[in-house]
């Protein structure tokens, strides 16, 4: 009887630690970076996708993209990545969060606006 209850604690101590290891997936990002008044797209804008850290710059099309982004997440937890744009001197910075999901593709806008003059 003890055997039986010693084994039946260890199951349940396995099965427990299943649902909370790590999972690796892959995202992929991409969009616009565009001024928030006017629409124009921004060339040369600085966007970096968190957790992975990977930035790029916008050419003049404003367009941004990174492809399978590699993350990791506890099952059971929903995790969350960000997305920033610093559009040089003239444009205030901008964040954008979204849900991390495994083998997902998101299309991410981002509006800027400019510093004021005052």
């Amino acid at each position: 009887m003890k055997k039986l209850i010693v084994l039946f604690c260890v199951s349940i101590l396995l099965l427990g630690s299943y649902g909370c290891k790590e999972k690796k997936g892959f995202i992929s990002i991409y969009g616009t970076v565009s001024d928030y008044d006017t629409g124009k797209l921004i060339e040369g804008a600085t966007v970096t996708v968190y957790p992975s850290g990977q930035w790029l710059t916008t050419k003049n099309d404003g367009y941004f993209e990174f492809n399978k982004i590699e993350f990791y997440m506890e099952r059971g937890f929903t995790q969350e990545g960000m997305v920033t744009a610093i559009g040089g001197g003239e444009y205030i910075s901008k964040t954008v969060e979204f849900a991390l999901i495994p083998n997902d593709r998101k299309e991410i806008n981002i509006k800027m606006k400019k510093y004021s003059s005052k």
